[in-house]
């Protein structure tokens, strides 16, 4: 079976579909980088510090257990578990 010929404009209906969700999603994109001038204008005003950590970055040094303590949370959690069966 043969598919038909698509003529130039032909299907308008999704043409018309697909350029409104390209235009909207414009819209949205100018909207949120409006929003983000506006909140990095008023952040600093009312003492709002994006920090590293807020922003998925390191937020300072790791801090490491020891291994008396890395047993003793071991051994805390073993009894959580046991406790659970």
């Amino acid at each position: 079976m043969e598919r038909p010929i698509l003529r130039h404009g032909a299907n308008t209906r999704e043409g018309d579909l697909m350029a409104n969700i390209a235009e909207m999603v414009k819209e949205l994109q100018q909207q949120r980088d409006r929003l983000d001038q506006a909140i990095g204008a008023l952040a600093p005003l009312a003492g709002i510090i994006k920090t590293s950590s807020a922003q998925g970055g390191a937020g300072g040094p790791r801090r490491t257990l020891s291994a008396a303590a890395r047993r003793k949370v071991s051994l805390a959690q073993k009894a959580r578990w046991a406790g659970l069966r």
